[in-house]
């Protein structure tokens, strides 16, 4: 396949996956990673590629959220802190793991926090004011799961999800919101870990940011008009899928 070719191809995938991951907590990093894979870029570098290209994911939905006022600011720079640092760090640790307990850890991981999720209705729970003790706890436990979140992309937004609906106490669109914004810190740690590396295929992380920022706009858009109770229905079915997807990865990919 020629270069530009493949560029193509991963501007399209940037595309589909921002667009139609926009309506799933996960299924945008599910949808992204898979499709990389088919082009024959390790589970490995394609989560490296796919974390590099979520700047336009990012770009195309924040002012989006940010309009609607779903972002909860208060929230961000603990988050975006932790983000940072273990995005850094765990570029470097996912070459050590196989891609078959990528898939395992992944998959379990969606189809346990869905149940959560559904079992608890954590979608009904709409308060903005929780004790501070509670948002010390959040800020602790976004530190030391974030390291999983950065190595195990494909399907780390349930636990965004999780977490933001949990302990926060978001709205699924304000979770949606938060979880989008801390993306533009993602991309600062894997930015220096490919600075400190002296190589990678940029080209491949520019096609893919251009196509995400395109597809991630749009689809935030339609997102918001939806409502928080169908996008809550919409997440956990979407993610119960793509988690099965990935048990049949591991167990025979």
């Amino acid at each position: 396949m020629s270069t530009e070719s493949t560029h193509f191809l991963i501007f399209l995938i940037g595309l589909m996956a921002s667009y139609l991951g926009s309506f799933s907590s996960g299924g945008v990093s599910v949808l992204g990673v898979w499709l990389l894979t088919l082009l024959g870029i390790s589970p490995q570098m394609a989560t490296i590629t796919f974390k590099l290209g979520k700047i336009g994911d990012a770009l195309g939905g924040v002012g989006v959220f940010h309009r609607g006022g779903h972002i909860p600011y208060r929230y961000l720079l603990g988050a975006s802190t932790s983000s940072v640092f273990w995005s850094f760090i765990g570029s470097y640790i996912i070459f050590a793991i196989p891609g078959r307990i990528i898939y395992w850890v992944s998959a379990l991981s969606m189809l346990f926090l869905s149940y959560v999720s559904w079992r608890w209705k954590l979608w009904i729970i709409w308060e903005h004011t929780i004790p501070r003790k509670r948002e010390f706890l959040y800020y602790i436990a976004v530190f030391f799961v974030t390291l999983a979140w950065n190595i195990f992309i494909a399907g780390s937004g349930i636990w965004y999800y999780f977490l933001n609906t949990y302990l926060l106490k978001l709205t699924s669109i304000e979770a949606k919101g938060h979880s989008t914004a801390v993306t533009l810190f993602w991309f600062i740690g894997t930015t220096l870990w490919v600075i400190s590396q002296g190589r990678y295929v940029l080209s491949w992380a520019v096609v893919l940011a251009l196509g995400m920022l395109i597809g991630w706009y749009f689809g935030s858009k339609h997102v918001i008009k939806i409502g928080n109770f169908a996008l809550r229905n919409i997440l956990l079915v979407s993610i119960v899928g793509f988690s099965l997807y990935f048990l049949f990865l591991a167990l025979y990919g």
